[in-house]
């Protein structure tokens, strides 16, 4: 028998309405976590991805190892700010290649006129020290000349004899080094 309980019934389509509402819930959710998750694949592959390839980028540049870097040309075609920021970068890194293209250049042709000059200047002073050296009207060495080549000479003379003198203490059979 049907006993009238008041609000049973009503109580009864509650929970019928509240199953249908909790599967379109359910549905909703899942939707939405699908929608979620499309989000985060588009964000981490146009916004994520290239940020992080900048950042590996700047990262080099400012390690110094800007030459090994290529272009960020992964999304260099795009039309937003990550486009202009990827193409800004690459020209920046064109710019730095150029620069230290320029100084390399500009170093070697410094290096050349220095070492120009340098050749110049031995010549120059290999002419200045022969009329320093002599006698302008004899032609023969001057005081200064003749003593260079005096101490020169002294000094072989010593070498030598310490030379001869090692030789001799050891021709000797002695231990010692007679000096």
């Amino acid at each position: 028998m049907d006993r009238f309980v008041p609000g049973w019934n009503h109580h009864r389509s509650l929970c019928e309405t509240s199953r249908a509402e909790i599967e379109q819930a359910e549905q909703r959710l899942v939707q939405d976590l699908q929608a979620l998750l499309a989000i985060s694949l588009i964000t981490l592959v146009t916004i994520i991805r290239p940020l992080r390839q900048l950042t590996r980028h700047a990262d080099d540049i400012a390690k110094g190892y800007w030459h090994f870097i290529q272009s960020c040309d992964t999304s260099a075609q795009r039309q937003d700010e990550f486009g202009i920021l990827i193409r800004t970068f690459n020209l920046m890194i064109e710019t730095i290649r150029a620069t230290h293209q320029e100084l390399k250049d500009a170093n070697a042709c410094l290096e050349q006129k220095v070492s120009e000059r340098t050749r110049e200047l031995e010549e120059k002073n290999r002419q200045l020290e022969r009329p320093s050296s002599t006698d302008g009207l004899t032609q023969i060495s001057n005081r200064v000349k003749l003593d260079e080549q005096f101490q020169e000479q002294l000094q072989d003379a010593m070498v030598e004899r310490a030379d001869q003198a090692l030789y001799w203490a050891k021709s000797e059979g002695r231990n010692r080094v007679l000096a």
